[in-house]
């Protein structure tokens, strides 16, 4: 079987080979589908139909089209369109898989966004001045690093701290789960909460500070002690306890404040140890990697804008602009011990500590106050950098860019159609496209290989390899990619993309699950792997209500 690694998807351009006498033949894609890199050809042209000459000699096999250039196929005789990009993409097969970076993120697919041209692409066009000498912003020596980063937070409503605040191990009564780390995290931890509370018996109380604390928490024995801020602080600044409230059960994470010497249970981040500058110490702290988070380039819904490009956002961020984001005022970032900044600053290759721009504190308060640049000029010069989770819950206000790696031919979204705002699957973070993502992880100091905090202990046992359908239904609702569901690995930040391993594979689950749980192309329920094997001996595994290879 013969395939290609990217989804098809509705709406995808129709393109061919430029050709005079041949056949050119227009070919939807929308029904096309990967499973995790393999995908038969047979079900990409089975919609194709022939616009010009119908000579059935045309060709005897596909590579009697390849002189047409896009990888036309062969098909009853004649040659036709695959739709797929870039036009010199990596073409995927089940013997010649892609190896060096190149060839993931150029891979041949048809999640692409449209170019201005019939045929083309999105790209972001080519930069000016990329070579400039970065500049440090103004208060470079002032800003937060990496070491202090989210100390305190801005609450939305300007509120302050009622003395009147419960104690966090009062209102827990005494089976609180003490965390901190990123600002990424409460609404993922808000989907969690009825998980943690039923199955273990304990109320997260999480306060806020960065991923690179939470790393630290577990690593240095100051920052893992958490206080409450400084009188008079913004109420979103102390410790918040999550419990369900309301007859339909909402979970909403209220302050308390802590007890002194509170210790911290577990330390949160979506970095890896080594970015915050630390050396792992397994014999000391027990990590546990989970679900892919996107980090994104973001905009007000009424930008002009579409894409941007490594190199200039590398001269936006470095350097104080570049058209049309040229007003640093209008620069929505994060502290520099944030992953929000600690990933794009990798990918654009720019110190995190020296970003132009405003911090905006919290992943939430930088969604606010971006969303409301609602000028027409302001809006082409605002640009902000966001979490896809968070971004998930400001689809409406917000819009995201489509990237361009200095190696891509294309630009990608996270997702398949960025027009379209109920589309939500991360394909093209899923299968390499969208290169800026990274894994969250969890930390938890341990003795002689056992874990300190009973607390602790209790919640990485919610995170098997094989995750409980609600706790993967989690990540999913809170815009996280399970590992399951992904077709490329990393083992480090942003390094080189891996075909991924997983023990098993969630892939038909996630896709029906953000598609209104709808049975997804390509994809067949079962009950038992007895079914799937019954159907295709690939089939193997029964996994969440589909049958998966593995």
């Amino acid at each position: 079987m013969v395939g290609i690694p990217q989804e098809a998807i509705p709406g995808s351009d129709e393109r061919g080979p430029d050709v005079k006498r041949e056949v050119v033949l227009r070919c939807p894609l929308s029904r096309a589908r990967t499973r995790l890199g393999l995908l038969a050809l047979s079900m990409v042209i089975a919609a194709c139909t022939p616009l010009l000459d119908r000579d059935p000699a045309q060709c005897h096999t596909d590579a009697d089209c390849a002189h047409f250039g896009g990888h036309p196929y062969c098909r009853d005789s004649v040659c036709v369109s695959s739709g797929l990009m870039p036009l010199d993409c990596f073409f995927a097969t089940s013997t010649h898989q892609p190896i060096e970076q190149d060839d993931f993120l150029n891979q041949c697919g048809t999640t692409y966004l449209r170019g201005e041209s019939p045929g083309q692409c999105l790209t972001f066009p080519p930069v000016s001045g990329a070579d400039a000498t970065l500049r440090d912003p103004p208060d470079a020596g002032a800003r937060p690093s990496s070491t202090n980063g989210d100390a305190g937070t801005v609450s939305a409503d300007g509120g302050t701290v009622s003395a009147d605040y419960p104690s966090c191990n009062e209102v827990t009564q005494g089976r609180a789960l003490y965390m901190t780390g990123s600002s990424n995290f409460p609404p993922l931890l808000q989907r969690l909460t009825p998980i943690i509370l039923n199955d273990i018996n304990r109320t997260p109380v999480f306060l806020t500070t960065n991923s690179c604390r939470g790393v630290r928490s577990m690593y240095n024995a100051t920052d893992h002690v958490i206080v409450n801020p400084l009188a008079g602080s913004p109420a979103d600044s102390y410790a918040q306890y999550f419990s369900p409230e309301g007859q339909d059960g909402h979970v909403v994470g209220k302050p308390c404040k802590l007890d002194p010497g509170q210790e911290v249970d577990v330390g949160e981040s979506e970095t890896f140890p080594a970015t915050c500058s630390l050396m792992t110490d397994s014999a000391k702290v027990h990590e546990v990697q989970g679900p892919i988070l996107a980090i994104l380039f973001v905009v007000p819904i009424n930008s002009q804008q579409k894409a941007i490009s490594e190199q200039a956002a590398h001269l936006v961020f470095g350097a104080g602009g570049y058209p049309p984001w040229n007003d640093p005022a209008l620069l929505y970032v994060r502290a520099s011990g944030t992953a929000t900044t600690q990933l794009i600053a990798r990918a654009i290759h720019v110190d995190p500590t020296k970003f132009w721009g405003n911090d905006q504190l919290t992943a939430d308060r930088l969604a606010q106050n971006l969303q409301f640049v609602t000028g027409y000029d302001p809006a082409q010069s605002a640009i902000g950098i966001l979490g896809a989770d968070v971004y998930d819950s400001y689809r409406a206000k917000l819009k995201a860019l489509a990237y361009q790696d200095d190696r891509q031919q294309c630009a990608y979204t996270p997702d398949s159609n960025s027009n379209l705002q109920n589309v939500r699957d991360k394909i093209n973070v899923r299968n390499g496209h969208y290169p800026i993502w990274g894994p969250i992880h969890f930390f938890a100091t341990k003795t002689a290989g056992n874990i300190d905090s009973a607390a602790a202990e209790d919640f990485i046992k919610l995170f098997p390899p094989q995750y409980p359908k609600d706790v993967l239904d989690a990540f999913i609702d809170s815009g996280w990619v399970p590992e399951c569901a992904m077709s490329v690995r990393r083992d480090d930040e942003l390094g080189n993309l891996k075909p991924a391993s997983p023990p098993f594979l969630c892939g038909c689950h996630f896709d029906s699950r953000v598609n209104g749980d709808q049975v997804p192309p390509g994809c067949t329920p079962c009950e038992t792997p007895s079914q799937c094997m019954a159907k295709d001996p690939n089939l193997t595994a029964c996994n969440y209500g589909f049958c998966e290879m593995q």
